[in-house]
């Protein structure tokens, strides 16, 4: 007898952006009327999900099976896929996406300060409060620690 595969894990590249419960149960309603979406396949990058997080989720609950691709490419290459993939796509407020893009890497690293405004569409100067907040937020200490 063989040992069942693990369960598959989300990607740490897309693991930042939300998980709303609704729209999983909106796509685990429509898989179970309609099966999985084959042309719309799940994306796996290193053994774990880069997309389709919802999408495997609902699948799981709606007992159906889903189709998967292998992602190839750079972690550079998977982040950028990702984010082509869900920002726009997933409802976020303008600092969620900030935040998500710094994540992503430091302004001067991989994108500008300009660069992530341009792609939010806010202000240089909306950036850099947003980056002042992250900053000291960390510089706080952790009274529960």
């Amino acid at each position: 007898m063989t040992n069942p595969a693990p369960p598959l894990q989300r990607h740490p590249i897309s693991s930042h952006y939300p998980v709303d419960e609704a729209a999983i149960a909106r796509l685990r309603r429509s898989m179970e009327e309609s099966g999985f979406v084959q042309e719309r396949p799940i994306i796996l990058y290193e053994g774990k999900i880069l997309d389709g997080w919802l999408r495997h989720l609902a699948a799981t609950q709606a007992g159906v099976t889903p189709a998967y691709k292998q992602f190839e490419g750079t972690p550079g290459d998977a982040a950028r896929f990702v984010r082509a993939e869900n920002f726009n796509r997933v409802n976020l407020s303008k600092e969620q996406q900030i935040l998500l893009l710094l994540q992503e890497g430091a302004p001067g690293k991989d994108l500008t300060v300009t660069e992530i405004a341009k792609l939010v569409g806010c202000s240089d100067t909306y950036v850099r409060k947003i980056l002042r907040k992250e900053r000291e937020a960390e510089d706080q200490p952790n009274i529960y620690a």
